[in-house]
């Protein structure tokens, strides 16, 4: 199936030159914009976002483009050769800088959604400002490959989180049994209860 898929072929990289890359790097804002207008147009939920929280969505829309030039002038230099490791220390760094609360707003499923938009809409923004075919072609090639890297950072990011609430979430029953065990029903014991979606009278 790997044969099939254009992000594998084995063919040689093809150097993207200087003045490309200045193209990119002096597109990224108007191409992160474009994200959000796609967003808007295709994602009726994505609207009754806070403020804040989209600017969320930008900041790490704008990284991801950054991190994006940045990958292909690493690849250029031969400093990174493709492998998913390497690829994953630019992407992720896009979900790092994310504000905290925009992982608990958005579900994976949405954050995946997200993504797939704003590679389609590097898809149409990005081949048109390479100097020639040969280009073109790399461009589209890393889009698919970057933006699939995106999607594995962000399942990473959001297993990451469940694995921490799974952890605290044991926590507070471990609390609140001990406490039932004990005879302590104080506020404590209700807000832990109530924090676990347990019925606190019961």
């Amino acid at each position: 199936a790997d044969s099939h898929d254009p992000a594998r072929r084995d063919s040689p990289a093809v150097r993207i030159s200087a003045a490309t890359l200045r193209r990119l790097e002096l597109a990224a804002g108007a191409l992160a914009s474009a994200c959000l207008s796609a967003m808007e147009q295709q994602q009726p939920w994505f609207a009754q976002l806070g403020a804040d929280q989209r600017a969320g969505v930008l900041l790490v829309t704008q990284t991801g483009v950054s991190n994006f030039v940045a990958w292909l002038a690493e690849r250029n230099d031969g400093r990174i050769d493709d492998e998913p490791s390497e690829t994953g220390r630019l992407t992720a760094e896009a979900f790092r800088i994310a504000p905290r609360d925009l992982a608990r707003r958005l579900s994976l499923r949405q954050t995946v959604e997200l993504v797939r938009i704003a590679t389609e809409t590097f898809e149409r923004h990005l081949p048109p400002l390479a100097a020639n075919e040969a280009e073109r072609r790399a461009l589209v090639e890393g889009v698919l490959r970057f933006g699939r890297e995106i999607a594995f950072s962000a399942a990473r990011a959001y297993a990451g989180a469940a694995e921490a609430r799974g952890a605290w979430d044991a926590r507070l029953e471990a609390l609140v049994v001990d406490a039932v065990v004990r005879g302590e029903t104080d506020d404590a014991l209700v807000s832990r209860a109530a924090a676990l979606g347990w019925n606190p009278a019961a």
